[in-house]
């Protein structure tokens, strides 16, 4: 069967849910009902087995999805959560970048670690969070980030857990740009990621550990 999100006994709305599957395609299917696109993917093993319950790009920069700036609902100036399963497959790169000919906030992986930035509205940098290590490849992660506008703090999660932190003070994130999983639109860039996708989830608001861990669980069927 394949993976939907479950809106059920859920505190916190999301403002976009993307499975990723051969149903759904690149669509949300949150009440926004954005429209999302694919270049040069396919579909693969969802994160319980499901045939097609994923998407995965190719690393390669002619393979990625895309989804639009005009879905108003990821223009989120303040507080932000961004939340996916992940099934790395070698090659590190950019997984979740707004600004598809540049730099947004983003969820990326380098050669060493996984790691998160949240750029200034204004394009203005900020130093990124990051671990130590790289994800373990060829298995299902639960990773994800979130910046407090309140707070300043970016967190970055792996698996239910707190994994790196920074305060970068309260600013006005880059959000205003089309989203691009996979690849990016920039000369000379040779970083791509090469993986599956899941159950992608972006919030206007900064959620707690508990809160992040109902929202893996609403990856999974009601009981």
């Amino acid at each position: 069967m394949t993976v939907f999100f479950h809106f059920c006994e859920f505190s916190v709305l999301p403002v976009a849910v993307y499975p990723f599957n051969n149903e759904t395609l690149a669509n949300d299917v949150s009440p926004h009902k954005a429209v999302g696109e694919l270049v040069g993917t396919t579909f693969s093993p969802g994160i319980h087995g499901e045939p097609g319950g994923s998407i995965e790009v190719q690393g390669r920069a002619d393979s990625y999805i895309e989804l639009s700036r005009d879905a108003g609902n990821l223009n989120i100036k303040l507080s932000i959560t961004i939340l996916l399963y992940v099934y790395p497959l070698g090659s590190p790169g950019p997984i979740v970048n707004y600004k598809k000919d540049g730099h947004g906030v983003q969820i990326y992986e380098t050669d060493k670690a996984l790691a998160a930035r949240v750029i200034q509205r204004n394009d203005g940098r900020t130093k990124p969070v990051k671990t130590d290590r790289r994800l373990q490849g060829d298995q299902w992660h639960f990773i994800g980030m979130t910046y407090n506008y309140s707070s300043g703090l970016v967190k970055l999660w792996q698996d239910g857990r707190e994994v790196a932190v920074r305060d970068i003070g309260s600013i006005q994130i880059a959000t205003q740009f089309d989203v691009r999983i996979g690849a990016r639109q920039i000369v000379n860039d040779n970083d791509f990621f090469r993986g599956r996708v899941a159950c992608l989830q972006f919030y206007s608001a900064a959620l707690t550990q508990r809160q992040i861990e109902k929202a893996r669980i609403a990856c999974e069927p009601c009981k």
